[in-house]
């Protein structure tokens, strides 16, 4: 063996290894690290490997520049070197490690590591070094979080660990980052620019920033949440005219309660150019909207006498009804309820229990018609209309349960039990 020179690493023969007994059930790399640690304390222990790995460290300080030994490191040929520098600390921290080796370790600058006590700082301060390092190799202080030294140390999540530690930082820590250039706030200003590229998004698909304090865009960030705290920041004077510019160039309505009416307002006629009416069911969603419970909160509000004049003239101006009845009277109308049914159906099959948005029974209509014909008593020109637009007169037989089914619902919802008589038609 040519000790210090990289030559075949020394070995403790099998049979000594064999002698050691392990734990039952022992995962296999446990025991691997177990005989790499045992192999490194008994060479050391006997003295006849010491030189050679003092040689290997020699080398890997010409690679790296230092002897900060990673404790995972191993070299080319299979040692686990790291643990071998690990060894030598514990040891001079004990007291038992010869004086000579000591001398020899402390010329080549070996890092013995600290007390205790003192650990975490020396931890802090090796970072710090790193840290500068890479301000120089990369003329820039912005470290990507997912930045890994050469050294396998993770310096991205260190940077962004004191960003988030400051305020209970020690002051003396602070001033020497804010000396080296740390930028404290990159986080927070990345992600206001993320959030505000959203709300561009959002207002190139609905045409405004109008943003419910509860949605969330498709990967689950808070965009309504986001909206509101600009609110607040405006109002507590925290946020900077630059991004208050950004935000009104965008459109940004920093009332709220007026941008909520305004766009249920504009919802409500959306809803009038589709059906025709301006009385949707409580119950009623449009445009993503719960547009039928807005119009209700409305008419509770004129009612009261707390609902604004601009506001009670605005609704007028669109047909706006105070009374909630909606009825359907003639034929034409049903029909047309039956054209917009298909639009959106593709066909003209209503289920018998069906209604409309605005709460018409357009399904017992359409059976209407069918018994009507059957009997003879609608008229020709109806019937051509209804052929004409694709009605079907009879229920395929695949689907007569269902149908008949669906009736018994219908029934039930009217008189609130199922015992209906034989002659009901």
């Amino acid at each position: 063996v040519k000790v210090g020179e990289g030559g075949e690493t020394p070995r403790l023969p099998t049979r000594m290894t064999n002698l050691v007994a392990y734990p039952p059930n022992l995962a296999e790399e446990t025991t691997t690290h177990l005989e790499g640690s045992l192999q490194v304390v008994v060479l050391d222990l006997l003295g006849k490997s010491w030189d050679h790995r003092f040689g290997n460290l020699l080398r890997f300080r010409g690679e790296t520049g230092h002897c900060r030994v990673p404790q995972s490191y191993v070299t080319d040929d299979g040692f686990k070197l790291g643990e071998w520098a690990h060894y030598q600390k514990r040891s001079r921290h004990r007291g038992t490690l010869d004086s000579v080796r000591i001398e020899r370790l402390e010329k080549i600058g070996f890092d013995w590591g600290v007390p205790p006590g003192e650990l975490q700082a020396t931890r802090w301060n090796s970072m710090l070094d790193l840290f500068k390092e890479f301000r120089l190799d990369n003329n820039s202080s912005m470290v990507p979080k997912s930045h890994v030294t050469s050294e396998g140390e993770k310096l991205g999540e260190w940077v962004a660990t004191q960003r988030k530690q400051k305020k209970k930082m020690d002051k003396e820590r602070v001033r020497i980052l804010d000396n080296e250039g740390f930028v404290w706030w990159v986080a927070s200003k990345n992600a206001w620019h993320s959030n505000f590229e959203l709300l561009k998004q959002y207002k190139d698909a609905n045409g405004n920033c109008a943003v419910p304090i509860d949605y969330k865009t498709s990967d689950g960030k808070r965009l309504g949440t986001w909206v509101n705290n600009q609110r607040q920041g405006m109002k507590t004077g925290k946020l900077s005219k630059q991004r208050r510019q950004s935000l009104d160039d965008l459109g940004f309505i920093w009332e709220a309660t007026k941008q909520s009416w305004d766009l249920n307002f504009d919802t409500l006629k959306e809803y009038k150019q589709r059906y025709g009416d301006v009385s949707p069911t409580e119950k009623n969603v449009f445009s993503g909207l719960k547009i039928g419970l807005w119009v209700k909160n409305q008419r509770h509000l004129q009612s009261i006498g707390k609902l604004d004049k601009d506001r009670v003239s605005r609704l007028e101006q669109l047909g706006f009804k105070w009374r909630t009845t909606r009825t359907v009277k003639t034929w034409d109308e049903y029909f047309n309820l039956l054209v917009t049914y298909k639009d959106e159906h593709k066909n003209c099959v209503v289920p018998y229990a069906y209604k409309t948005l605005c709460g018409i029974s357009l399904g017992r209509w359409a059976n209407t018609q069918k018994n009507n014909r059957a009997k003879g008593r609608l008229a020709p020109e109806k019937v051509k209309k209804l052929e004409k637009l694709g009605f079907i007169w009879s229920t395929p037989l695949t689907g007569f349960w269902d149908t008949h089914f669906e009736m018994l619902l219908a029934y039930r919802e009217e008189h609130g039990h199922c015992d209906v008589p034989s002659s009901y038609i």
